[in-house]
């Protein structure tokens, strides 16, 4: 990622925003969700050729400020400005298990860590919580992205040393729990109201799929069908894995990583119809 050197002003204007806007970060004992431990940004490549950096870092916290207070109200929001100068577009969305607080925290984390990207014409930033993009094209309703789409895989010291036929066997059966898990979510979510899934059927296995809202189903199940294939090759050996793609996350793990209240028995959409499972 290439480093950038705002001004003085730019440097300023961040700075205030952030101590005047982001909440108390210490955490009561409910609220006890560690979303800052995975935090992965891209930045674009180029900038707006007639905004300095202090008018874009004005226009990014205009907008951040607009999706903030639907952030509180629902869990997400998309947000755009455009005008003869510069079309800027903005969306954030927490995990659907979360609560209120910890979403709002998550996403002005998320956003302290996007102002990274200012001056460039477009930014967004995975956390293990909330998902926060802005660019100068609506992409809301993006669902893959090749450029930019990632997995990344998490391995033990105990997978890493499995090498003997009784661990072998072990850890086969651990590929068809996680795969399992995987397939679950993925098949789940797009039919779920808020487009999000766990799956906790396995003591040893946990597994989380969402689509960003802006999602129509056809797009969600796109987004989620490429993100299980990028896991396939965490599945053989990794501890955890997790897809961070255009319109979507998904993720398995040995520990349980949602929150401990989410109701996991998913809400769908049966003709019109709304049905617990």
């Amino acid at each position: 990622m290439q480093d950038l050197k705002p001004s003085i002003t730019y440097a300023f204007l961040i700075i205030v925003s952030t101590l005047l806007l982001s909440p108390k970060l210490a955490a009561s004992s409910s609220d006890n969700f560690n979303f800052g431990d995975e935090v992965f940004i891209q930045c674009g490549t180029t900038e707006y050729p007639d905004l300095g950096s202090t008018k874009i870092a004005r226009i990014f916290m205009g907008l951040m400020d607009m999706i903030s207070m639907e952030i509180k109200k629902q869990g997400w929001s998309t947000e755009s400005l455009i005008n003869p100068l510069t079309q800027i577009f903005a969306l954030g969305e927490c995990r659907s298990d979360l609560n209120s607080s910890i979403c709002l925290k998550c996403f002005h984390h998320a956003r302290e860590h996007l102002s990274q990207c200012l001056p460039k014409v477009a930014g967004r930033v995975f956390m293990d919580g909330c998902f926060l993009r802005y660019d100068n094209y609506s992409f809301f309703n993006e669902a893959i992205d090749k450029k930019y789409d990632q997995s990344v895989c998490i391995k033990s010291p105990l997978k890493e040393n499995m090498e003997s036929d009784s661990n072998a066997t072990v850890l086969y059966g651990f590929q068809e729990r996680a795969g399992r898990a995987v397939t679950n979510v993925t098949e789940t979510a797009p039919g779920a109201v808020q487009k999000f899934a766990v799956n906790g059927d396995n003591k040893d296995v946990f597994a989380v799929a969402q689509c960003w809202h802006t999602l129509d189903r056809e797009g969600c199940e796109r987004c989620l069908r490429r993100a299980g294939r990028k896991l396939n090759d965490c599945i053989v050996v990794n501890d955890e894995g997790k897809s961070m793609l255009a319109g979507c996350f998904l993720k398995y793990s040995t520990r349980k990583f949602y929150a401990e209240e989410f109701n996991e028995n998913a809400v769908k959409e049966s003709n019109g119809q709304l049905i617990k499972n």
